[in-house]
């Protein structure tokens, strides 16, 4: 008995000398295993080893932008306020900047910006014999997992609601440098005061001066039903930041911690159902985050829950590759996509009945203008044609990263685990590899091959038996490499319609000067020509689902798709007729 008793507290006193040493070593040395490897042509083979965000110029901290969207009283402009008080727990939260009621609070595009290393909030022990009328003392650190498993539903919500000797701590050190984060609040969209087109300028406007965008944050309220306008609005999101696809995530505001028990059968099967038709409206497969809005809710384990999410949201910013916006390519929202169609197919009468007019001609004239008449006609359908294939060569001969494959291990932390080995592959890929990023934490790589310039990837690692291990790759591939048999095929098509269209300018100009066709009733001929021409141009303007950022802020700042259809068809007749004079 005296042996089996030894042995126990010897067991014991082992235990804790080693979880003494697991958190010297995570506070102390941590920030040197916790990095990003970057594969680029840039980078040796086997890639290069930085810090997490490491600021290479060391001048200045890096800069991540966050564009926040979301239906008026989704809890954006909340969820900005939040974000200052974690940056700064002490800081006083601006009320006249949170809206009420079913009026929105911002019309205009509101940037905060705070500078932050991301650093951990934790939940302590005060000392039980303090006066209870002074702050609490931190004294030992309470685990999460051990407070808040593995209880009763009743159990789990009195124990969320404790406050009892508990006090909530940010940590002073981190393993993250210092960033600055910039996040833009937005005016709703579908709101009845605005225009969606012009809130959208808004935020494109407030973007302009910044070079990319980080991520892309739909806020959606957990407490209201997935009614018709929001999903339309939803849908909205989803087509015009199309290219932004990457970099989309929802936020579930106003989300209730203390309802959320692993054994809340219906509760849960709730907040999945959710996410599906979530992910089903968006298009893709979302990131979802669950965040409370109530700021004036002081309960520790309260404020832990809000402060890590809201930090998780913010190094997400940190862990994805930027769109850049001069390159960015908008779709149009549904009111453009429907004054659109009704203006083509104006469009078309107009061009038809100015063919019926063309017809009523003289036939002595019709035989000797049928050559030059008919020459324009595919003159003008060329260029059409020539525009068109610019336009896909500018959108796809980029560099832009596309993502191609994403492996992810991750496993937890255990005493008594042993050392895991782990190996994550992708092999046979249709493309090679031009880029590769990797978050690892808590493992230490054996071998890796592949990556960058093959066509497979490769990794072998061990997991630290004493660290929480996880390893996120992803692959990239260039937009102008993935279409690089596309992009060829259109630059042969290209090449030919120019040869094309310069043969016919001069057939044209021959017709022209040989037989004077410049006087008399040619000039009528011509004259109706050139209109169909614009009638065209604004046919195919308004068949395009994409517009660069120039044109939709032009669109936008002339008002185009402002009051009834009818008058939207006009300005955008009127639009495009000018703007095709000017291209040409």
């Amino acid at each position: 008995m005296p042996i089996a008793l030894g042995r126990f507290l010897g067991e014991l006193a082992l235990i804790v000398v080693l979880e003494w040493l697991r958190r010297w070593y995570t506070f102390r040395l941590r920030p040197n295993m916790i990095g990003t490897y970057i594969l680029s042509q840039d980078s040796p083979p086997g890639g290069e080893y930085r810090g997490p965000m490491t600021n290479l110029s060391n001048k200045s901290p890096p800069v991540y932008n966050i564009v926040l969207l979301g239906q008026t009283q989704a809890g954006k402009s909340t969820f900005l306020q939040g974000v200052r008080r974690y940056a700064d727990p002490a800081c006083e939260i601006d009320i006249s900047s949170i809206g009420g009621g079913n009026q929105s609070h911002t019309s205009e595009v509101q940037m905060q910006q705070i500078e932050t290393s991301f650093p951990l909030y934790r939940v302590y022990e005060a000392e039980e014999d303090q006066d209870q009328s002074a702050s609490p003392h931190p004294t030992r650190e309470v685990a999460m997992e051990s407070l808040l498993r593995g209880c009763a539903i009743r159990e789990y919500k009195t124990r969320i609601d404790r406050m009892d000797n508990l006090v909530a701590h940010k940590d002073k050190h981190s393993v993250y440098p210092e960033c600055l984060i910039r996040v833009f609040d937005t005016p709703g969209l579908e709101d009845t005061n605005s225009y969606d087109e012009r809130n959208v300028a808004k935020i494109l406007t407030s973007l302009s001066s910044e070079n990319a965008v980080h991520l892309v944050l739909i806020a959606v309220s957990s407490g209201n039903p997935l009614t018709p306008g929001l999903v339309e609005a939803l849908k909205t999101y989803s087509k015009i930041f199309s290219a932004m696809g990457g970099l989309l995530a929802i936020v579930h505001t106003k989300f209730e911690y203390r309802t959320q028990h692993p054994d809340d059968k219906k509760t849960v099967a709730f907040m999945k159902e959710r996410a599906a038709d979530l992910d089903r409206i968006m298009g893709r497969n979302m990131t979802h985050f669950m965040l409370d809005c109530d700021l004036d809710e002081d309960r520790p384990i309260h404020i832990y829950l809000r402060q890590t999410t809201i930090r998780n949201i913010l190094l997400a910013a940190t862990h994805n590759t930027p769109v850049a916006l001069n390159t960015m390519q908008l779709y149009k929202t549904s009111k453009m996509q429907d004054v659109d169609a009704l203006t083509a197919r104006q469009q078309s009468q107009v061009k038809a009945d100015l063919e019926e007019q063309r017809r009523h001609m003289e036939e002595e004239q019709r035989k000797r203008l049928a050559d030059a008449s008919d020459l324009e006609r595919r003159i003008n359908e060329t260029r059409g044609r020539i525009r068109g294939l610019d336009v896909f060569i500018n959108k796809n001969e980029t560099d832009e990263l596309v993502s191609m494959r994403e492996e992810r291990f991750e496993n937890g932390f255990n005493f008594f685990a042993i050392p895991q080995e782990v190996e994550l592959k992708a092999y046979d890929l249709p493309y090679k590899i031009d880029h590769v990023e990797v978050h690892c934490d808590g493992v230490r790589v054996l071998h890796q091959d592949g990556g960058y310039g093959h066509h497979h990837w490769y990794v072998k690692f061990v997991r630290f038996w004493h660290m929480h291990g996880i390893y996120h790759a992803k692959l990239f591939v260039k937009r102008r490499n993935k279409m690089h048999q596309e992009i060829n095929q259109t630059k042969a098509e290209l090449e030919r319609c120019n040869r094309t269209k310069d043969d016919m300018i001069c057939r044209r100009s021959e017709i022209i000067a040989t037989n004077e066709f410049l006087n008399g009733p040619y000039g009528v001929r011509r004259e109706l020509e050139q209109k169909q021409g614009v009638c065209s141009e604004i046919i195919a303007q308004c068949s395009r689902e994409t517009l660069t950022l120039d044109l939709f802020n032009a669109l936008v700042k002339g008002g185009v798709y402002e009051n009834t259809p009818a008058e939207c068809m006009d300005k955008v007749s009127a639009f495009y007729a000018a703007y095709s004079h000017a291209e040409a």
